[in-house]
C-alpha cells in the first residue's frame, strides 16, 4: 500500500521552492527600486561671486578638472577607471521647464528643472559617492568681464546628496537632522 501523503511530498516541494524563489524575486526587487529620480545622486554647488560686490556672476563656464586645470571628459575614480556623469556645470535655471511628471521612471533633464536650494548657483549633478579624486573646478568668465580662478580642490564633503533633497529650498540633508551644507563659494576679481 502506497502512503498517500508520500505521493504529495515532490508537489509540496515543488510548490514550496516556487514560493521561496518569488519572495526572493519580489523582495530583491523591492530593495533595488529606486524611489526618487535622484536616487544615488549628488550635485556639487558652486557660487561664484564677485570679489569686490559679493554678488553672483552669471554666464561663466565651470567644468571638472586635474590639478593643471585640464577638463576632464569623465571623472577619475581612485581605482583607475572613471565615472560617466557630466563634467561641466550649470547655473539653475530660473523655472523648471521640465514638461511632466518627475521620478525614477519619468527623469527630467538636470538642465531643465529648478532646484530650489541652489538659487542662481552652478551646479554638477554627480553620484553621490563621489569621492571628488583628483577633482579640482575652476571657473572661466568667456566675456572677459572677470579674472579665470585658479584651481580649487574638492573635497567629498562638496557633495550634497539630492534623494529627498533635490526639491527642498533650504541646502540641507534631510536624512540628518541639523546638517547644513553650503556651496563652495569662489570668488572672481573683476577685470579692470
Amino acid at each position: 500500500m502506497v502512503n498517500s501523503s508520500a505521493m504529495n511530498l515532490p508537489n509540496f516541494i515543488c510548490t514550496t521552492i516556487h514560493v521561496c524563489f518569488f519572495s526572493c524575486i519580489c523582495s530583491s526587487a523591492s530593495t533595488n527600486a529606486q524611489h526618487c529620480p535622484f536616487d544615488r545622486s549628488g550635485a556639487i554647488v558652486i557660487s561664484a561671486r564677485n570679489a569686490i560686490t559679493d554678488s553672483i556672476i552669471d554666464g561663466l563656464e565651470i567644468f571638472l578638472c586635474d590639478s593643471l586645470g585640464h577638463p576632464y571628459r569623465y571623472a577619475p575614480r581612485e581605482n583607475g577607471q572613471t565615472f560617466n556623469f557630466d563634467c561641466q556645470f550649470h547655473q539653475n535655471p530660473q523655472r523648471t521647464t521640465f514638461q511632466g511628471y518627475i521620478d525614477n521612471n519619468h527623469p527630467a533633464d538636470p538642465l531643465k528643472i529648478r532646484f530650489p536650494f541652489a538659487g542662481r548657483d552652478y551646479l554638477m549633478i554627480c553620484s553621490r559617492g563621489y569621492s571628488c579624486y583628483k577633482a579640482y573646478v575652476k571657473l572661466i568668465d568667456p566675456l572677459n568681464r572677470y579674472h579665470s580662478s585658479s584651481v580649487i580642490k574638492l573635497v567629498p564633503e562638496d557633495v550634497y546628496p539630492l534623494c529627498g533633497n533635490y526639491d527642498e529650498p533650504e541646502y540641507r540633508d534631510s536624512r540628518i537632522p541639523g546638517r547644513r551644507y553650503q556651496p563652495a563659494i569662489i570668488s572672481l576679481y573683476p577685470v579692470r
